[in-house]
């Protein structure tokens, strides 16, 4: 909605999240120590070239900006196995690529929202899924079938980032840089998303990209 007085929205100014309620707890993960460690997944079906583009700036940016980047898992490297693995061990998981809300659509099939499940307190506390229909929590169909953004938000994720809709490639990538140069230079979360999305907004004023998407969780996680 629009702020009272003005032609602008109130989520453009704050840091403004959503939340799931759920009737089990999930686990608590504390702040990040030291430097964050980043696990960039990247165009795992091999048709996402302005994802690739996204992927090389990231890993160069952030690691100047003193993340500990993860040797990415691009295209092939991009496997259900190689991505379970690496879960435990990471900070900041961004995914670039192809979803559906039933899961992500890796190099040699889905990873689904088991993969989450089991993690505990060991597990990243930023999940960032710039693809399309990531951020549904609930999908519409008689099945009641588990979400991956329902079961990343009941795993212990802190904060979780997705869409609603499809999103253009090109509006991905400015958001995947924006948005984690922030976090990673030590603003908050929630700072980080709005200052992003209001930039969209004013890119493509005529266009609603930046409502495409969606920030759950606690807004104040700090990643430095």
């Amino acid at each position: 909605m629009a702020s009272e007085g003005r032609d602008d929205y109130f989520a453009l100014d704050a840091g403004v999240s959503r939340s799931l309620q759920t009737a089990l707890p999930a686990p608590v993960r504390w702040d990040v120590a030291g430097a964050p460690r980043v696990l960039l997944v990247v165009d795992p079906n091999e048709n996402l070239p302005i994802a690739r583009e996204e992927a090389r700036f990231l890993q160069e940016d952030l690691a100047g900006r003193g993340a500990e980047i993860l040797a990415p898992l691009v295209g092939p490297a991009a496997t259900v196995e190689a991505v379970r693995a690496a879960l435990p061990r990471i900070d900041v998981l961004h995914y670039a690529g192809h979803a559906t809300p039933g899961g992500l659509r890796l190099y040699d099939g889905p990873l689904e929202p088991q993969a989450f499940e089991n993690l505990g307190k060991h597990g990243p506390v930023l999940v960032v899924l710039n693809a399309c229909q990531s951020g549904v929590v609930e999908q519409r169909s008689r099945t009641n079938e588990q979400t991956l953004a329902k079961a990343i938000l009941q795993s212990g994720v802190r904060c979780f980032v997705g869409t609603g809709w499809r999103v253009p490639d090109g509006v991905g990538a400015r958001f995947g840089r924006r948005f984690l140069r922030q976090v990673i230079d030590g603003s908050s979360v929630g700072v980080a998303f709005a200052r992003t999305l209001h930039a969209l907004r004013h890119q493509d004023f005529d266009l609603p990209y930046w409502f495409y998407y969606r920030l759950f969780g606690d807004p104040d996680l700090v990643c430095r």
